[in-house]
């Protein structure tokens, strides 16, 4: 299978990804409601944007992380579906929050690092149920067709 070949298995494929990645989204908005607040109070200006930045970075890590894992799915890909998850996912924040760290400025200054924590747990939190939720849904439909 091709990704763009029209067929139902790619049609599914991307209601899946779309769907977990709208999931990710509110969920990061979710959390965004009480941090983003909070980060202005604490750092005025500097730490809504710190807070802001934190929280895109990780939903482009998510967002691409959920899509790489939903290219490796199945029991035969368990150990690519984890590696790379897990790459994409904590390598894409790691770096920037290094860069941003040692090139200092007002994100750093806002408190980038620790926005990006945050909005990094619940980034793996939201993918660690739909990962099981998904394989459990898998489960159960290949357990009654056999």
């Amino acid at each position: 299978m091709k990704v763009g070949d029209g067929t139902a298995d790619n049609r599914g494929y991307m209601r899946v990804v779309v769907r977990h990645c709208a999931v990710l989204f509110i969920s990061l908005v979710l959390v965004g409601l009480v941090a983003w607040p909070l980060a202005f109070n604490f750092k005025g200006n500097g730490g809504l944007a710190a807070a802001l930045v934190a929280a895109g970075i990780c939903l482009v890590a998510g967002m691409l992380s959920l899509m790489a894992n939903e290219a490796f799915r199945g029991p035969q890909f368990v150990m690519h579906h984890v590696l790379f998850g897990i790459t994409i996912r904590m390598g894409i924040p790691l770096v920037a929050c290094m860069w941003i760290y040692y090139n200092g400025g007002t994100l750093a200054e806002g408190g980038l690092v620790y926005y990006l924590l945050v909005f990094y747990l619940v980034t793996l939190l939201v993918e660690t149920m739909l990962a099981t939720k998904q394989q459990l849904s898998e489960s159960t439909t290949n357990a009654k067709a056999t």
